[in-house]
């Protein structure tokens, strides 16, 4: 039995995400210090959680519709704009909690911002072979 390309490309991608996640994790952050969090924080855990579920709902939306893979990066795609909203709407609730991007999270984020519009590219591409090949 072969896994097909797509399902292994998807995979790759997952698993950049995860190093780049845990990466961020184990970084010291200034919000040690200081208490309080940097811009974005709110929106960037709600993005994280809504990628997770939804990439979750998607593997059970393709079980129940019995598909190859288009429920697993739709999943992915609705959980992170779904995320991304209740993520803002946390931030504004506690804008209070908030403090300016240093320096260098301001580098870091630029990268990652890079980095991930790479990787969405390459899925969006992957999603789009799929659809019009497979």
């Amino acid at each position: 039995m072969t896994i097909p390309w797509a399902i292994m490309a998807i995979t790759i991608i997952i698993i950049i995400f995860l190093i780049l996640a845990i990466f961020a994790i184990k970084t010291k952050k200034p919000e040690d210090k200081t208490g309080k969090h940097p811009k974005g924080y709110y929106v960037n855990k709600g993005r994280s959680f809504g990628m997770i579920i939804g990439m979750l709902l998607g593997l059970i939306l393709d079980a129940i519709l019995k598909t190859d893979s288009l429920g697993f990066p739709i999943g992915f795609i609705v959980g992170m704009a779904a995320g991304s909203i209740i993520g803002g709407i946390f931030e504004k609730k506690n804008k209070n909690k908030l403090r300016p991007l240093t320096e260098k999270e301001k580098k870091t984020k630029k990268s990652s911002q890079i980095i991930s519009l790479i990787l969405l590219l390459i899925l969006i591409i992957v999603i789009l072979v799929l659809f019009f090949v497979g």
